[in-house]
């Protein structure tokens, strides 16, 4: 419950990161409401289940998220690193 960073709209607790803001819940805004909640290797292993043979990404523990970009056909190296570079922050570059 405690707070792990102040962020624009106030303080974001570890209960906000897996459930929704409680804030913007508490207001009446439940699609705002997180259905569920990963790490890396679960979202990987998610993707990896549904289909997509290739995937790019990465977490950044200090910033609290994920990042994925996958792929269910083929591409090569390079076209997979200039896709996913566009969505995915400088440190993952």
């Amino acid at each position: 419950m405690e707070p792990l960073y102040e962020s624009d709209i106030g303080p974001i607790s570890p209960i906000d990161i897996l459930y929704g803001h409680r804030g913007f819940i508490a207001q009446g805004n439940e699609y705002m409401a997180h259905k569920g909640g990963f790490t890396y290797s679960v979202l990987d292993r998610a993707f990896y289940e549904a289909g997509f043979k290739i995937r790019y990404g990465g977490r950044r523990p200090a910033a609290w998220d994920l990042f994925i970009v996958a792929f269910k056909q083929d591409k090569s190296d390079e076209e997979i690193k200039k896709i996913a570079l566009q969505f995915l922050p400088e440190e993952f570059h």
